[in-house]
């Protein structure tokens, strides 16, 4: 990628030189990992962070009240957090969709013993939907000539997701997760239920 000061789409997305340096390193932290690790690690970093913004949206009660966000709790799993995330209007319906292919891309790698890879059909298949729905992403892989492919389009979802996340948090509730990045500033509002 340009450096920071040549980057318009990232400057306007991530908002600081800070933010853009964490991007960087998250980049590089996933580089680093293994398909099944990437997948299973980066989905887990966004249930956390929905995780986060659900916690800061709702009522405080004490640790001992807590059952809501606890790991037998309600909203403990990955998917009702996408789901209620989306019903309280934090995040729209189009990332709602690409998280749940996360999901299932998670779940392929985290239930299956058997050597699974980002470019197998099933996996490739569902990673090239959420590229599809990310113009802005793809415009910037073909500008900065960026080798297009699924482990690296992942690396880039689950990085700038994460920032945008963290940048949301910096906010102070109700939470409005803006994802003109991922998806372009026309979001759908059709619901694709998956």
């Amino acid at each position: 990628m340009a450096k920071y000061a040549e980057s318009k789409l990232w400057v306007q997305v991530i908002g600081s030189k800070e933010s853009h340096d964490k991007l960087k390193s998250l980049e590089k932290e996933f580089k680093s990992e293994s398909d099944r690790a990437l997948a299973i690690l980066g989905a887990s970093a966004i249930d956390h962070s929905l995780g986060e913004l659900l916690e800061r949206t709702l009522i405080k009660v004490s640790k001992n009240q807590e059952k809501l966000l606890t790991s037998d709790g309600p909203l403990s799993s990955f998917s009702s957090r996408i789901e209620i995330c989306y019903r309280l209007g934090i995040i729209s319906i189009k990332l709602r969709n690409s998280l749940h292919l996360i999901r299932k891309i998670r779940n392929d790698f985290a239930h299956n013993i058997v050597s699974h890879k980002l470019s197998g059909k099933g996996t490739s298949d569902k990673i090239m939907t959420l590229f599809k729905d990310m113009p802005l992403i793809a415009s910037n892989y073909k500008s900065q000539k960026r080798e297009i492919s699924e482990r690296n389009i992942l690396i880039t979802y689950f990085s700038s997701l994460i920032i945008i996340f963290e940048n949301t948090l910096l906010l102070k509730p109700p939470f409005k997760v803006n994802d003109d990045f991922l998806f372009g500033s026309n979001p759908s509002t059709q619901d694709n239920s998956l």
